[in-house]
């Protein structure tokens, strides 16, 4: 799908961030991918960078085929505490590079990762 949107919008796309895809999963989707392909071309567009984060992903307006108006229609458990997670993590990588003055290979250290790993949070992140 992810391919297909890039495709047709023009958009340069690495795919979907951590905390997108707890979003996603977390959502209950009842067989529509229509609706699943609507939200991930919106989700395309508002985009900044090559990843679809969790603040591009409006579910509020997102209703699945069948639900009742006045039913509940905010996210699952799931995808709420995987964007909370996301965002904490990126708040403490943010923090450390900022202690360390950039150095990522100490912020690595000391966040007790390797270093490819702080590299590609700081990328899904995009905290460059």
């Amino acid at each position: 799908i992810l391919r297909k949107l890039a495709g047709r919008t023009g958009r340069d796309l690495a795919g979907l961030s951590d905390g997108a895809r707890g979003v996603l999963a977390g959502h209950r989707w009842p067989g529509n991918v229509r609706e699943m392909e609507n939200l991930l071309e919106r989700a395309l567009l508002m985009a900044n960078g090559p990843l679809i984060e969790p603040e591009h992903l409006d579910l509020r307006q997102h209703r699945p085929a069948g639900q009742a108006p006045g039913e509940y229609q905010g996210e699952g458990l799931l995808a709420v505490s995987a964007r909370a997670a996301a965002e904490a993590e990126a708040r403490l990588i943010r923090a450390m590079l900022a202690e360390v003055d950039g150095n990522k290979s100490e912020a690595a250290r000391r966040l007790r990762i390797s270093y490819r790993v702080m590299l590609k949070k700081i990328k899904d992140y995009n905290l460059v």
